[in-house]
C-alpha cells in the first residue's frame, strides 16, 4: 500500500480569512510532512495568524508565504514557531 503524504500547499488568493484559517490550523495539527505553505493574499489577520502559529509549531515546514494579508504583527506571532529553519514571508 503506497502512503502519500501533504508537503506542499498552496492556497494564494483563495479570501480564506481567520476562520478559514482556523479550520485549517486544525487540519494541519496533524501534518508532519508540510514542506512549503503558500497563504498569500487570503484576508488573514492577527487571529488566524495566531492559530495557524500554534498549529505549526514544532513542525518540519520550511517556507511560510503569508505576504498580503492583514497581518499587523506577522513576524512577531510567528517567531513564536521558533524554527531558525523556516523562511516567512511577510509584507
Amino acid at each position: 500500500k503506497n502512503k502519500t503524504s501533504l508537503e506542499v500547499l498552496g492556497l494564494a488568493g483563495n479570501k480564506i480569512g481567520d476562520k478559514g484559517i482556523e479550520s485549517l490550523a486544525k487540519a494541519l495539527t496533524n501534518n508532519n510532512s508540510l514542506k512549503w505553505l503558500d497563504l498569500e493574499k487570503n484576508q488573514i489577520g492577527e487571529n488566524g495568524a495566531r492559530s495557524l502559529a500554534k498549529a505549526l509549531k514544532g513542525r518540519a515546514l520550511k517556507k511560510l508565504f503569508l505576504s498580503g494579508n492583514n497581518i499587523g504583527v506577522c513576524r512577531e506571532v510567528m517567531d513564536d514557531l521558533k524554527n531558525p529553519q523556516l523562511a516567512i514571508y511577510c509584507d
